[in-house]
């Protein structure tokens, strides 16, 4: 276990034999064993993995390992793919006085880490402050596989778009013919092949090749217009431009700190796909020229390569998630599986081990683990633990109790895990909350620890003495900053019988919806029920239909838009005097017929009409009579006959747009975007419709191109009111505060 013939504790060090100290990362002291010295060995690959809790310490570890690259291993190179904007400060001394106290009593001095280069989007440099970067980094649009862009653009490989965006890569790649003029009129021309295209030169492909628009063999043009919108738009992203050398980017002895901060999360998954795939081309590339140098006896070319390379990823379960796939998850995959023999290491840090790909965890072979909260990410370090853990460690309360700085570490060359406690930094740490200056007593940081809740069961009851709270999930670090800190506090819930689903947070706390349900206890007071009591006030979630379109109404431009649909009844979401509504009788539309589809929208234009202004318009009497009947068979409109004609109007109930571009219906995109969360089986309302079904309704509209569908969950609070063994309840939104009447008739089979 002492593997480098001293009393520390080695991690990593598949020798077992004595290494010098410059290839020793030091990390910190292992607290049940006796304060001894933790280090790592730099000198082998790795695949390290540092999960825990928002608060834990996860970024400032990482922060650590990368202080002692910086410091000590002039042989390799590191690269910080930084997706929140806090590794800048690693080139200033720390200034915190708590952690300076600290770095006393550890013999050790504050130091900003000079071989620090940070490197922002070239997009962005002119609106940054200059003390923050030393340069910016920039792709050529040819680094882009048809994968890249599909995955970054959210649409299906293998949907039109991404069939077109293929051809046009390899049409440019190879050369191609350009029609000249708008109908080919004017001849063509042939384009030589070009490997280092931009994205005018895929605009140019996409709107002119003799093939890509002939009737036959190529494309729908409202399917070139929605790939060339997005081309252009891709122009503004800000990563795009002249690309540098990587080997003039990643050098020895250099720490590299790739800022993708201000990038939106799919781009920057783009960003660091490109890297982890550049970085292990080039590795294998130069490992074989190293390996035939040394064969040779001859001496290495190291100006032309790159060195043997850390790649260390924050937030990695963003770029690489259990479900779903990102522009970084297929190269993160192979850099982690083939990355050990050309000398490439990878750390990974997340909050959420859960929510991190299998494929890219299952290769770890250290692993360092701060305070978790949630049960299944729990399970899955237990799962992946590389040695065997003491008895005191097993249990999952040693995870949640963890104190800040304090990790479990386990590594497949020491036999058994153990507590660390990290050493302190001693460059910056720009990973704290930042908070309004104030007195110093009202100051606090991420780093600072939970202030204890010191509210009593009896205080709970006096206060809320007629609700009855469900046990429900821990609350997330998000939820909590959102409620009211008055709010009554929701204990977790030890049970297992969870799962993760996307679901909006709510904003709502409990206080505010118990007084929306006792404002509505109030109003009942007047009639009947004179005794009524609000029974309990529970969380739940109720599923919504998104979906990413590029539209096409007639006569209008295309509009790239989010609709929202129902995911039990199928009637479309929209949003109006700051609450949530749905439309009326679109869900019928899928059972009409192409021609009674026409009709109903006929009717919607001109109602109310007449049977004469219709088979004037259709030119088809009898067709016109049997669509009506079965429109009125769907209760979606009324024939009223009057004096001397039938005038057909829709049915007082009935809201059906002519068109999804109407203003509630754009209004309901302000819908806050979900997030993973663990929830109970019977927090969640069931029986939702299928992605097809959904579809259908939407094709009513017009000439639609899905870019991504996605099914979460809305937040409710539902209220339960008793009197004399009678029930009702209220579906209060949980993000807008208004009593939902429609949520709360589909609610109420499934919560009574």
């Amino acid at each position: 276990m002492n593997n480098n013939g001293n009393k520390d504790l080695v991690l990593g060090n598949k020798s077992g034999t004595p290494l010098e100290n410059d290839w020793l990362l030091s990390i910190g002291n292992a607290k049940n064993k006796n304060d001894t010295p933790v280090k790592l060995d730099s000198s082998n690959p790795h695949v390290i993995f540092v999960c825990g809790a928002r608060g834990s310490g996860k970024s400032y570890t990482l922060g650590v390992l990368a202080e002692e690259i910086s410091r000590k291993n002039s042989d390799i190179g590191a690269v910080i793919v930084d997706p929140i904007g806090i590794f800048w400060s690693m080139k200033y001394p720390n200034k915190e006085e708590e952690e300076l106290e600290l770095l006393r009593e550890n013999n050790l001095k504050p130091e900003g880490m000079e071989n620090v280069e940070v490197l922002i989007p070239s997009g962005y440099a002119s609106n940054i402050p200059d003390e923050t970067f030393e340069g910016s980094f920039s792709f050529q649009p040819s680094s882009l596989t048809a994968d890249d862009w599909c995955l970054t653009f959210g649409i299906d490989r293998y949907s039109p778009q991404g069939l077109l965006l293929e051809r046009a890569i390899e049409k440019v790649k190879t050369g191609y013919t350009r029609q000249l003029g708008d109908k080919g009129d004017r001849g063509s021309r042939d384009v030589d092949s070009n490997a280092n295209f931009s994205i005018e030169d895929l605009l140019d492909c996409i709107n002119h090749d003799k093939e890509l628009l002939s009737k036959k063999k190529g494309f729908k043009a409202s399917t070139r217009r929605a790939l060339t919108s997005r081309l252009s738009t891709a122009k503004e992203w800000g990563i795009f431009g002249k690309e540098k050398k990587l080997s003039d980017i990643i050098r020895k002895g250099t720490i590299n700190v790739f800022d993708i901060s201000f990038l939106p999360e799919n781009i920057g998954s783009l960003v660091l796909g490109i890297l982890a795939r550049k970085i292990l081309a080039a590795r294998k590339k130069t490992a074989r020229k190293e390996a035939v140098k040394d064969l040779k006896g001859e001496k290495r070319d190291e100006d032309q390569s790159i060195p043997p390379t850390w790649l260390m990823i924050d937030e990695a379960h963003s770029f690489a998630p259990s479900s779903g796939k990102t522009a970084a998850t297929n190269p993160l995959v192979e850099y982690v599986k083939e990355g050990r023999r050309p000398g490439l290491s990878a750390v990974l840090s997340t909050q959420q081990p859960s929510a991190l790909d299998s494929k890219i965890i299952s290769q770890l072979d250290i692993l360092l683990s701060h305070q978790l909260s949630f049960e299944k990410d729990i399970k899955e370090v237990w799962k992946r633990m590389p040695t065997s853990l003491p008895d005191d460690l097993k249990n999952s309360e040693s995870l949640k109790k963890l104190p800040e700085g304090t990790a479990i570490v386990a590594d497949k060359e020491i036999n058994q895990g153990f507590f660390v406690s990290i050493r302190p930094r001693l460059s910056q740490h720009e990973g704290r909350e930042r908070v309004i200056e104030s007195t110093e007593d009202e100051k606090d940081s991420e780093s600072s620890p939970p202030v204890k809740d010191e509210t009593t069961s009896e205080d709970i009851e006096e206060t809320f003495e007629r609700i009855e709270i469900e046990p429900d999930d821990q609350i997330g670090e998000e939820e909590k900053e959102e409620d009211n800190p008055n709010d009554i506090d929701i204990k977790p819930d030890e049970d297992e019988d969870k799962e993760e689903i996307l679901t909006v947070p709510f904003r709502t706390s409990m206080k505010e919806a118990n007084e929306v349900a006792e404002a509505a206890r109030k109003r009942r007071l007047k009639f009947l029920w004179p005794i009524e009591n609000i029974r309990r006030v529970s969380r739940h979630y109720y599923p919504f239909w998104s979906f990413l379109v590029d539209y096409y109404p007639k006569n209008e431009k295309q509009m790239n838009l989010r609709v929202q649909i129902d995911g039990i009844s199928g009637e479309i979401i929209k949003k109006g005097n700051g609450k949530i509504r749905r439309t009326r009788g679109v869900r019928s539309i899928p059972r009409l017929s192409s021609f009674e589809k026409k009709l109903l929208f006929r009717i919607l234009e001109t109602h109310p009409t007449t049977f004469e202004s219709l088979e004037n318009f259709f030119d088809s009497k009898s067709k016109v009579k049997s669509s009506v009947s079965r429109l009125e068979e769907q209760n979606l409109v009324k024939c009223t006959e009057n004096e001397t004609e039938v005038s057909i109007d829709l049915q007082k109930n009935v809201d059906i747009p002519r068109k999804l571009s109407q203003k509630p219906f754009l209004a309901a995109e302000s819908i806050p975007d979900p997030k993973p969360k663990m929830v109970r089986e019977e927090q969640k309302k069931e029986e939702v419709i299928d992605s097809e079904k959904a579809l259908e309704i939407l094709d009513s509209f017009g000439d639609i191109e899905v870019i991504e569908e996605k099914l979460y969950y809305y937040p409710y609070w539902i209220a339960k009111f008793v009197r004399d063994g009678q029930s009702r309840l209220i579906a209060i939104d949980g993000v807008f505060g208004n009593c939902d009447e429609y949520a709360g008739r589909m609610f109420r089979r499934r919560v009574l």
